[in-house]
């Protein structure tokens, strides 16, 4: 016991007779505000290698990596071993990346990232440090634009959770921050276990969560209408404005479609829908057992509603805004919270 404990106080009395070197200032650096390095070599006079701990800072952007060599002349970056690239609405990690300092254009290797989505049309400004809306990952990213990415095997998911509830992972992805994403053969995974495979697939990003595009399809079983699938696509035409195109096809007795429009303003909100359902002679089994054989059968409603608004004389009124639900055609309430792809609503974080 008593050996072990001269050993334990050798060990950290070494390592406090072991000097410790601090990372070097450089300010002279082509291309940036400062540079901090334990090692700094200068090449031929255009190239500049930098190792152990480095910091770049240029503006808002700051670069850390454990290996840099630097061009000069072109602004080229080669880093290895713990890259991080932090600017003010986005970040990447990877392992390692081929970067343009003075475009913020590169490619990062084995690399996973967060992006901050802009405040909606005629919001205010958030305050403080931004909290992550989107998180991106792949063997290969490519950043190809100021909000623009290129993905080769990884995927996306705005459930930025330190463990995604859910994420979507392809093949070849197309990652427009603010607009959208583009993914072909795509993997919807829900804890890590595939769920839905589409060959392509359109997801709209927006902070205010309503934007133009396809509606995630959804399925269901049942003894009279068979196999459901059902599909929708909302058509966000502005603050105050959408529409809902939906089909819905059932294996045995047929298909509808249906739309549906929604407004509000100064004056009042209301909606307008219309449906046409489309069923064949179908048979089932009945609650008690008993075969029920259902005749064919055509229908078609048109309704809706409108409200006035009301307000006490001299009050302000807020800006009017479309509520977020959504319906399927059989008018079973369908709500898109924690369902990715639906309007109105992102999925559960």
């Amino acid at each position: 016991m008593i050996n072990q404990f001269r050993v334990t106080l050798a060990a950290v009395a070494l390592l406090l007779a072991t000097p410790q070197f601090a990372a070097a200032q450089l300010t002279d650096i082509p291309g940036f505000d400062k540079v901090l390095a334990q090692i700094q070599q200068s090449l031929d006079g255009n190239r500049i290698v930098f190792n152990e701990a480095v910091e770049m800072t240029q503006g808002d952007m700051r670069f850390y990596a454990d290996h840099v060599e630097y061009f000069v002349d072109t602004n080229r970056m080669i880093a290895t071993g713990n890259v991080l690239l932090i600017e003010s609405d986005h970040q990447i990690a990877a392992d390692r990346a081929d970067f343009n300092a003075k475009t913020r254009l590169g490619t990062f290797f084995n690399a996973r990232g967060f992006a901050t989505l802009g405040p909606p049309p005629g919001s205010a400004p958030a305050t403080g440090a931004p909290e992550p809306d989107v998180q991106f990952f792949g063997e290969v990213l490519e950043k190809t634009g100021e909000d623009t990415y290129l993905i080769t095997k990884g995927g996306f998911t705005s459930c930025v959770q330190a463990s995604p509830r859910w994420e979507m992972t392809s093949g070849s992805l197309k990652l427009r921050v603010d607009h959208y994403a583009l993914m072909r053969n795509m993997f919807l995974k829900v804890k890590g276990v595939p769920a839905i495979y589409l060959p392509m697939m359109y997801y709209p990003l927006s902070k205010d969560n309503r934007s133009t595009g396809f509606l995630m399809p959804s399925y269901g079983s049942s003894s009279y209408k068979g196999q459901t699938i059902s599909n929708a696509f909302f058509w966000a035409i502005n603050r105050s404005q959408d529409a809902t195109f939906l089909h819905d096809w059932y294996s045995k007795t047929g298909q509808a479609v249906a739309g549906e429009y929604r407004y509000v303003s100064l004056g009042g909100s209301g909606n307008i829908r219309t449906d046409f359902l489309n069923e064949h002679p179908t048979s089932f089994v009945g609650t008690d057992g008993e075969p029920v054989e259902q005749e064919g059968r055509r229908t078609f409603r048109t309704y809706g509603t409108s409200a006035r608004a009301s307000a006490a004389r001299g009050t302000p009124r807020p800006a009017p805004t479309i509520p977020a639900t959504s319906r399927s055609i059989a008018s079973t309430t369908r709500t898109s919270r924690g369902r990715p792809g639906a309007r109105g609503a992102s999925a559960d974080r």
